[in-house]
């Protein structure tokens, strides 16, 4: 009982407080948006915090990685595998979320109009957005919550130049950085049961009863979308690469470490047993003592799906469309993108969701919608994150000339 209070405590906490929210604003209607400012107040704290948090912790991890030399011998060699799969994920949940959209009732909403005030998804040069997107033309622009990836771009840019420099103490203070950030963060996260539900009983005063039926939509498809990657995906890597024989060896021992990654709600957690389970499998150790720890910080599947359905959410709200070529590219390159932002930041709650916000164009303040759907889908999005590194491991491993067991 303690370890579940312990693992689930938080998470069901903040549940309830978007519970209670949903039924004040279902109850009293617009006289709710009294406790609105309550809302608004977190999320400013959390807007707050999103900057030096980003800056600090992509740039301190990016000098442990480059000092300790994986960032050139193994982030190159299992990069593209990690890509490969991430939008492998993503266009399976573009495909879910293009026949089933969860906020498809939703139309351009004139309660929320001026939160929704972005340009198109899939209009606009892509040199031009690419440009705007990682590069500001003012160094004080870059320290804002509406601009993270020029942010990111600054800090890669830090970390590499101080493991390179070997300053001992700038290295100390980005780390020590970091870590005042992380506990300023959780100290902001207590807020999080009553800030978030004040901002979900208003939204629902406003949105009404489509807000919820949006949410337990999400619920649902989500968890369709990750049994299909976890079960049938997944598979199917093993069946090509490997044969038949190989599937049965890989889910003989890929469910105690996602049995851990579940009861913990941490891929980090089940990195122990991620590794053991990939050399049982019989993975080069040397390649999965590599491959699934930098997964767990970079390797991002069960995020990416999230991600694909928080944008398709906020698309439908906003009015915005995300068919055709140019929009299932954008879709699926702001998925990418946050899911990095989310793995590079631990503990960096919200800070993917304003980042989707933000590259819609949107008002970050929308980002407590799809953080509370990013709470609902927490469990099943950790399980497809933590077993995806071990896939990864294998096909690193069946590159290098190895196989299965």
């Amino acid at each position: 009982m303690n370890a579940f209070v312990k693992n689930y405590g938080f998470s069901l906490l903040l549940l309830a407080g978007v519970a209670i929210g949903i039924a004040c604003g279902m109850i009293f209607g617009p006289a709710v948006s009294v406790v609105a400012p309550v809302g608004e107040f977190f999320l400013n704290l959390l807007f707050t915090m999103v900057v030096p948090m980003v800056f600090f912790s992509v740039a301190s991890s990016i000098c442990k990685m480059s000092s300790e030399g994986t960032a050139g011998k193994t982030i190159f060699r299992v990069f593209i595998v990690f890509l490969a799969m991430a939008l492998v994920a993503g266009v399976v949940t573009y495909l879910f979320v293009r026949l089933f959209n969860p906020a498809s009732e939703f139309k351009a909403d004139s309660a929320i109009a001026g939160l929704t005030a972005g340009t198109s998804i899939g209009n606009g040069s892509f040199a031009q957005n690419l440009v705007y997107s990682f590069t500001v033309s003012d160094f004080s622009d870059m320290f804002s919550k509406s601009r993270l990836l020029p942010l990111i771009v600054f800090a890669v840019l830090v970390g590499f130049a101080t493991s390179a420099t070997k300053s001992v103490k700038m290295a100390e203070f980005l780390e020590q950085g970091t870590d005042v950030t992380m506990k300023m963060m959780s100290y902001v996260m207590f807020l999080a049961p009553l800030g978030l539900g004040c901002y979900s009983a208003d939204m629902v005063a406003s949105l009404g009863s489509r807000l919820i039926t949006g949410f337990a939509r999400s619920f649902v498809l989500f968890y369709v979308i990750a049994a299909v990657i976890f079960f049938v995906l997944h598979s199917v890597y093993i069946l090509v690469l490997e044969g038949p024989h190989a599937l049965k060896t890989y889910w003989k021992h890929i469910l105690p470490p996602s049995i851990t990654a579940f009861a913990t709600t941490s891929s980090a957690a089940a990195i122990p047993g991620n590794i053991e389970a990939a050399v049982k499998m019989g993975v080069k150790r040397q390649i999965a003592e590599s491959a699934i720890p930098l997964g767990t910080a970079i390797h991002k599947d069960g995020s990416m799906a999230s991600g694909v359905l928080k944008i398709a959410f906020l698309a439908a709200i906003a009015g915005q469309s995300i068919t055709g070529v140019p929009a299932a590219f954008e879709v699926l390159g702001i998925a990418l993108l946050s899911g990095v932002v989310m793995g590079a930041v631990p503990g960096g709650a919200g800070t993917g969701e304003i980042l989707i916000c933000t590259m819609l164009g949107l008002d970050p303040r929308l980002s407590g919608l799809v953080i509370v759907i990013g709470t609902l889908v927490d469990m099943p999005a950790t399980i497809v994150n933590s077993s995806s590194n071990v896939v990864s491991a294998i096909i690193v491993n069946h590159l290098d000339g190895g196989r299965l067991d």
